[in-house]
């Protein structure tokens, strides 16, 4: 994609006291940061420009794992050359593929969508979802399965135990230790944060 001749003049908020780090002038990939964006789901945002020109807000610590490198636009332009080689392009199981790239926690035979799709097989039914065993531990052949979608709460609820600083304690129990509300709590671990970052990093109230 071209880079524009100029970053554009877009909104940003003031960057908070709370942010130790201003992001402003980095550069992730194709992605330049404009600014602070605000909190989404108590996590911090800041808006990009692609080099294709298109502005958009990201998570920061998708940012700096390295999960966003591109705008949606450039990233299906790259995903569709790439599909040409299997013909897979959207199809259940490559969707499931593009969500489990989107974590920070992968292994890197799955960078590789043959790969995968060899290792998780086909989606049973359309009822069915690709889950982690144990949601703490990476997305990797030995740690997913196809799950009912019926199953996928109770499942959660009972199976995601969440170690830190030496203790093991369910993400409700966790959530309820640093005040934080349970939907708050994996909302962030699912958009990348680390245990660490997730459980220390105050809520914007």
């Amino acid at each position: 994609m071209p880079k524009p001749s100029s970053t554009k003049k877009v909104k940003t908020i003031p960057v908070p006291k709370s942010i130790r780090i201003d992001l402003t002038g980095h550069q992730y990939g194709r992605l330049t940061v404009l600014g602070f964006a605000g909190y989404r789901e108590s996590a911090p945002m800041w808006k990009c420009q692609c080099d294709c020109g298109t502005v958009a807000d990201y998570y920061r610590c998708n940012l700096r794992s390295g999960t966003s490198t591109q705008c949606v636009q450039c990233r299906h332009a790259d995903l569709g050359v790439r599909s040409t080689t299997h013909g897979q392009w959207g199809s259940p199981e490559y969707r499931a593929w593009e969500k489990v790239r989107q974590s920070d926690n992968v292994c890197k035979r799955w960078q590789s969508y043959e790969n995968f799709r060899k290792d998780v097989g086909p989606k049973p039914s359309k009822d069915h979802q690709l889950s982690r065993k144990v949601t703490t531990s990476a997305w990797k052949p030995s740690n997913v399965h196809w799950v009912h979608r019926d199953n996928v709460v109770q499942q959660k609820s009972n199976s995601h135990l969440i170690r830190f600083r030496g203790r093991t304690q369910t993400l409700t129990a966790w959530a309820r230790e640093v005040d934080l509300s349970p939907a708050a709590l994996r909302s962030r671990l699912e958009s990348g944060w680390t245990v660490r970052e997730a459980l220390t990093t105050e809520a914007l109230h």
